[in-house]
């Protein structure tokens, strides 16, 4: 028995650097943001000026360069994203084991909204805003609302986490301050986003011809369709850095995984069962003598 010990521990994997994850997902969402500004800039797509997401993301409908950048970097970014929620969904649930049942449930819902959102975002990387302006638009509008609710929601279970339990310190009663303020930032972002843009958009089509992502500051509307793009930005920057912050939670933790099979019963072993054949044997040999007797 010694021996199948031995073999289960070493089909154990042990994931000790998790907390290297949201910095991974932090190097290739800046790392593809920039790629895709600098080719845009050198195609004269874009002017240095803040454009919108879409103008130099996923511009061109043909397969550009920047495409080519931002379709690579949005699925590990996607990729990511998933793996930092899964971690984070397993770190909440141990934090819920001595909490009410309904901790546990408002955390998977938590879960597969961000799931959801993720899977939006494929929508939003497979069609180009120039060439599939409808489905980008909808997709990029469901995948924002959802990975927002996403943050907001885990922030709020977080909450309760720092508020109850005796394993939280110092720190990371910090960093859910950090979180409030971030969360607030992605909310207000995206409201004055929403008022502004829909002015800007008006007021830029009705007295230019060419895109806003050629704007200069002697256009006419310039200041408030930049004042748009730069609540966009803020809106994804403060979504970047919420994921980043999951660096602090994972370091004390690590992820132990193990194939465990349905049935707990222990494999019988050829030798006891030959034993216990031979006892079997004696017995009912023992019992013929007896009644012969």
């Amino acid at each position: 028995m010694a021996s199948d010990d031995k073999k289960s521990e070493t089909s154990v994997v042990d994931l000790k650097y998790i907390f290297l994850l949201p910095l991974i997902h932090l190097s290739i969402s800046v790392g593809t943001g920039i790629s895709c500004f600098i080719v845009a800039i050198i195609a004269e797509d874009v002017t240095f000026y803040i454009p919108l997401l879409s103008d130099f993301f996923s511009e061109t409908g043909d397969i550009g360069a920047q495409r080519v950048i931002f379709i690579i970097g949005g699925i590990f970014m996607g990729i990511t994203a998933h793996q930092i929620m899964t971690l984070r969904y397993l770190l909440q649930q141990f934090y819920f084991s001595k909490d009410k049942y309904h901790w546990k449930i408002l955390n998977t819902t938590c879960y597969f909204i961000g799931l959801f959102s993720i899977t939006v975002l494929i929508i939003v990387i497979g069609f180009p805003a120039r060439t599939e302006v409808t489905t980008h638009t909808v997709a990029a509008a469901v995948f924002f609302v959802g990975i927002l609710l996403y943050t907001c929601y885990d922030c709020f279970l977080n909450h309760h986490v720092v508020r109850t339990h005796e394993l939280i310190g110092r720190k990371l009663r910090i960093l859910q301050t950090v979180r409030i303020l971030l969360c607030i930032g992605q909310l207000l972002s995206c409201f004055m986003y929403l008022v502004i843009y829909p002015m800007a958009q008006e007021k830029w089509i009705t007295n230019h011809e060419k895109r806003p992502a050629m704007k200069t500051p002697a256009d006419e509307g310039f200041w408030i369709m930049a004042a748009a793009c730069a609540f966009e930005w803020l809106s994804i920057i403060t979504l970047v850095a919420y994921f980043s912050c999951f660096t602090f939670d994972f370091t004390s933790f690590h992820i132990t995984l193990q194939a465990v099979p349905y049935s707990t019963k222990p494999p019988e072993d050829s030798s006891s069962k030959k034993s216990d054949s031979s006892k079997s044997s004696k017995s009912s040999k023992g019992s013929e003598d007896s009644s012969k007797k």
